[in-house]
């Protein structure tokens, strides 16, 4: 038997553009002086539900110590 890697398959590359998104959007409520962004806001602004945001980080201070 040999080990092959198996390729990722669109969950997984979907899951990491949202991350990447919703990381990007957080920067950016940074610049725009919202030094403190709701989750609701996030996701809102991200395009994602907040199940799913809260998929990807169990709670804000998760999402910011991802951010930072």
């Amino acid at each position: 038997m040999t080990d092959v890697e198996a390729p990722a398959d669109g969950r997984v590359a979907r899951r990491e553009r949202n991350i990447n998104s919703v990381l990007d959007v957080v920067l950016e409520m940074f610049a725009e002086e919202s030094l403190f962004p709701t989750i609701e806001q996030v996701a809102k602004r991200s395009g994602l539900s907040l199940r799913s945001l809260y998929r990807y980080f169990a709670d804000p201070a998760e999402l910011l110590e991802a951010v930072i």
